[in-house]
């Protein structure tokens, strides 16, 4: 028995989660409220006060979150296992700053450290690394069948967007505007409209956003963040699809040779335009990723059965 495991997330589930909640067997508990987070830090000593749980996964995305889980740990006697995103340790404006750095110390009561890639550990505590542990992103609910794509003159391009300003939406679709022989398709929260060759969606649901992914033959992806694969980049991994990414350590790390890389817009340009002109390669990194699906696979079996061991073991002895 895995003992009584909990899930929480602060202001929204992503899918990372809401997957793993489901496979871990742990019961999701999503609270609302921001700033102060108040009716947060209410809810979830309600909640947890209520479930008694051994053992308390936290979706790491805000630092008085973690504060409360630290104090409820004290009080409760549970283990906790940080699901540390990476905008809780790469901060890109001084909100995020001070709403994460300063809480990083109570890391140090985790009793175990999930990282989503390869390069994140080089971001922790020297203190914290016998603990931690890279748990790539599970793989999506359902996945592509062999004709998902079917038959097309132009090449569809997908470029799934969160709105976030370090996406570059703007950027890439410029970048991309008026390529002949492409179409863009640009999920979130924009506008549904077409502008020339680019197709924005607006927001879909999961399942249809799974199978716009599945009828691409090239997913764009892009983030000006470092210590930072996007959920994204490994949906189309898990779903064999090529994709340009960012020339960034992190995508570099956990893609290797089988992704496109560009350094900016002029470069992602050229690397359509390149597919285009020899279509060959698309199909070289199409079995690339086949074999890098496989190595990652392998990796998040592991270890999800190496945290699902841990999650057995008595919170007075962890590590026992």
């Amino acid at each position: 028995m895995l003992g009584k495991t909990v899930f929480v997330a602060w202001r929204g589930c992503g899918s990372r989660t809401r997957i793993l909640s489901k496979l871990l067997k742990a019961k999701l508990v999503v609270v609302g409220g921001g700033p102060p987070y108040v009716r947060a830090f209410l809810e979830t000593v309600k909640a947890l006060a209520k479930d008694r749980p051994t053992t308390v996964l936290l979706q790491t995305t805000q630092g008085p979150a973690l504060l409360t889980i630290a104090i409820l740990k004290k009080l409760l006697s549970f283990k906790v296992v940080l699901d540390v995103h990476a905008n809780f340790l790469v901060y890109g404006d001084i909100k995020s700053f001070i709403l994460n750095f300063f809480f990083t110390p109570f890391m140090l009561l985790a009793d175990r450290i999930i990282l989503h890639e390869f390069t994140m550990m080089d971001k922790l505590h020297p203190k914290l690394r016998d603990k931690a542990v890279v748990l790539v992103d599970p793989p999506p609910e359902f996945l592509c069948s062999n004709d998902s794509r079917g038959s097309r003159e132009r090449l569809r391009l997908v470029f799934p967007s969160g709105g976030g300003v370090l996406e570059r939406v703007g950027d890439v679709t410029e970048a991309l505007l008026g390529l002949s022989n492409i179409e863009l398709y640009v999920t979130g929260p924009h506008k549904p409209r077409r502008v020339g060759n680019i197709i924005f969606t607006g927001f879909l649901n999961y399942e249809d956003y799974l199978r716009l992914l599945c009828s691409s033959d090239l997913i764009v992806t892009w983030i000006d963040r470092d210590y930072t694969v996007t959920r994204d980049a490994i949906e189309a991994l898990y779903l064999g699809r090529p994709i340009i990414a960012p020339d960034r350590k992190a995508f570099k790390a956990f893609f290797g040779d089988s992704a496109f890389y560009a350094k900016d817009m002029k470069e992602l340009r050229e690397v359509v335009e390149r597919i285009l002109k020899e279509p060959s390669v698309l199909l070289i990194k199409k079995e690339a990723m086949k074999v890098r699906r496989k190595a990652i696979e392998a990796l998040f079996k592991t270890r999800l059965t190496e945290l699902m061991t841990f999650l057995k073991r008595s919170p007075r002895n962890p590590f026992k």
